[in-house]
């Protein structure tokens, strides 16, 4: 049987495609041979280099495998130029570890398909040594599998040590949003075609979530797009209802604000009138007692008006208390 590594190479387009199927670096269903194991694909990425395409599209349909295998494929990928990953179907175990081979921001994901990561597992005979070896062995592969996660994603490896410890190690199915919400992948793309039929319990991987049936169990292709429309439709208008309501909500904090302005500032020009009007008033009181004083006042040094008595002897002109005081002395004596 050959292994499950597909090439398309057009120099036309400038993009190479490598299809990676079945179980990684594992005999197939009792089949004596590997598929998908390295060896096989070192070959297929010599083709490729030798293109030298612009971009390198590799899609996994894969449940995983042996971990060995799947780090060294990872480690080949990480040497090619432009690489794109996109899982399909239920991604899971070693398979996830190569799709975190492509370049920044390339990790895709069918919006159809399910995620898994879950820590490293053997089957091992032996004494207590050679079990506590094995246990040390798995430990450190973990770490190095929850780096690859981190690095890719720029979380920290803690987090995806604990997603991978949950259901006693087993991990969990994680939908396609999930999987972009923990940085496992960059996009999720709407595939047109179901390419992955296994069931992931045959591989002993935990079980699909209650409300997600396994290809076999589903129906007609007419029912699945149908489903898949009224998922988007219902997506997109709820998408649509969340923005026009952040909208309406902005609007009407600005309005607030706005009207909240406007009171202040009314209140400060109330003020404002009933100083400028304190200010008139005092003027105007001031104007008044300005004329009084001036219809009331005659300067000592002026001469009096209307009186014309100048000196006999030729001297300066009388002011009004000299002749105040010559008409109060006549009239005593």
């Amino acid at each position: 049987m050959e292994n499950n590594f597909k090439i398309e190479i057009d120099n036309s387009a400038g993009t190479a495609t490598i299809d990676i199927e079945g179980t990684i670096g594992c005999p197939n269903f009792g089949e004596s041979d590997k598929v998908a194991t390295y060896e096989a694909f070192k070959t297929k990425v010599g083709e490729v280099i030798k293109s030298n395409p612009r971009k390198v599209v590799v899609n996994i349909r894969s449940t995983g495998g042996d971990v060995n295998d799947a780090l060294l494929i990872y480690d080949a990928l990480k040497e090619v130029k432009n690489v794109e990953t996109i899982c399909y179907g239920y991604a899971a175990s070693a398979a996830t570890i190569i799709a975190q081979a492509a370049a920044q921001g390339k990790r895709k994901m069918s919006a159809n398909g399910l995620y898994l990561i879950h820590q490293a597992s053997t089957s091992v005979d032996g004494n207590a040594n050679e079990l506590d070896a094995k246990a040390d062995l798995l430990k450190k592969t973990d770490e190095r599998i929850a780096a690859i996660y981190a690095n890719a994603s720029g979380r920290p490896a803690e987090d995806f040590t604990a997603l991978m410890a949950e259901n006693n190690g087993n991990g969990k199915w994680l939908s396609a949003e999930e999987a972009l919400g923990y940085g496992l992948i960059d996009e999720i793309i709407n595939a047109t075609t179901i390419t992955n039929i296994y069931n992931p319990e045959e591989y002993g991987l935990p079980a699909l979530p209650k409300n997600h049936k396994t290809m076999a169990e589903k129906t007609t292709v007419l029912d699945r797009m149908l489903a898949w429309f009224e998922k988007t439709e219902k997506t997109e208008i709820e998408d649509k209802i969340a923005e026009k309501e952040a909208e309406v909500a902005n609007i009407t904090a600005e309005r607030n604000a706005a009207v909240a302005n406007v009171a202040t500032l009314e209140a400060e020009c109330n003020t404002l009138k009933a100083q400028l009007a304190d200010k008139e008033a005092e003027v105007q009181n001031l104007q008044t007692q300005l004329a009084e004083a001036k219809a009331m006042a005659v300067k000592a040094s002026e001469p009096a008006q209307g009186v014309n008595d100048p000196d006999p002897q030729g001297g300066a002109a009388k002011t009004a208390n000299q002749l105040a005081y010559e008409a109060d002395l006549a009239a005593f004596k």
